[in-house]
């Protein structure tokens, strides 16, 4: 299956992300071609396309922090007093997308040993992926597992 390669680039001094079409990558550095004084930024910055689109249609980068819910039913009981839509929000976790062991997946953040906690990207037939932020914009939300 062949996928569409592209990038996204997050400039921490104009703090904003830039599209693929403003980004030129030049060995291990990427380069905004958008500014005249030639300042390039450090590659960890660059975000590759991950060839999957989330519940709403959006392209999935690495580095996007992501609502998942891992289900193939929703299993909750009928004396939950929850919405299903409160009680899915209640059940998912909030991860960021990363590359590790050649594929992409979610970094849930530490266990209770310190190792880091992934999950895949096979959701089941029901689950569901939401793009609900990125990690220069939004690192506040990988704080949600927490709570």
């Amino acid at each position: 299956m062949e996928r569409e390669i592209k990038f996204r680039y997050y400039d921490s001094q104009i703090k904003c992300m830039l599209q693929p079409s403003a980004v030129g990558i030049y060995g291990w550095y990427a380069e905004d071609r958008d500014f005249e004084d030639g300042k390039s930024q450090p590659f960890e910055r660059l975000m590759q396309f991950t060839g999957l689109l989330d519940k709403n249609g959006k392209e999935i980068y690495e580095g996007d922090i992501c609502r998942v819910l891992y289900t193939d039913w929703p299993s909750k009981d009928s004396e939950d007093p929850r919405s299903i839509e409160k009680y899915k929000s209640d059940i998912s976790k909030i991860g960021s997308v990363e590359m590790e062991d050649y594929e992409w997946q979610f970094n849930f953040g530490n266990n209770r040993y310190g190792e880091i906690n992934y999950g895949t990207f096979h959701v089941g037939a029901h689950g569901r992926i939401e793009v609900i932020g990125n990690i220069y914009e939004n690192p506040e939300l990988l704080n949600q597992n927490k709570s």
